[in-house]
């Protein structure tokens, strides 16, 4: 093969028959409703960022972090990733908080959902709270809230978050500029 061929392969996505996943960008110029229903005009693609980055992720977090947590849960969808990445984290100690964890951060609602009403809508906007084992996870969760504690990390937060959530990445405050 030749070299002009190899980069035709690689325009047309392939590379010795074997295919390559096309690029997603992680921040995209998009309009879209955010899950707490407001309009946006930028997103942040989680999905364009690979297990290795997750797992620098969770190291990132973990040598920031100084309190221990019993358990890591990852807000369904978004947070699964970072769960998995960090549940090599985890204390072993029984009676540690509960650590939740999301991939970014714009209003707090996922967190507030998941915390307090502990029902949370997948992509087709369906409550998996109606699932038998989801629920009996949800009430796990629950008592392990109430009895322990938690505190929450995301990767990005579009705004600033409250007290017990912590972003690895913080956007600034927006403020008025008068030019």
């Amino acid at each position: 093969m030749g070299l002009e061929d190899y980069y035709d392969t690689l325009s047309e996505g392939y590379i010795h028959s074997s295919y390559i996943e096309p690029k997603t960008d992680l921040f995209q110029q998009s309009n879209f409703k955010s899950h707490a229903g407001l309009d946006l005009t930028w997103k942040i693609e989680c999905d364009a960022i690979s297990d290795a980055e997750w797992e620098c992720f969770a190291r990132m977090i973990s040598e920031i972090e100084t309190r221990q947590f019993s358990k890591v849960v990852g807000i369904p969808r978004g947070g699964v990733k970072l769960q998995n990445a960090l549940s090599n984290y985890v204390s072993g100690d029984a009676n540690d908080p509960i650590l939740i964890v999301d991939d970014v951060w714009t209003t707090g609602t996922s967190f507030r959902e998941f915390t307090e009403i502990e029902t949370i809508k997948d992509d087709n906007e369906t409550i998996r709270d109606d699932n038998e084992t989801i629920r009996d996870d949800n009430e796990t969760i629950r008592d392990d809230i109430e009895q322990k504690g938690w505190f929450g990390w995301c990767i990005f937060a579009r705004t600033m978050t409250d007290s017990k959530v912590t972003a690895l990445f913080q956007m600034p405050e927006k403020t008025s500029v008068n030019w």
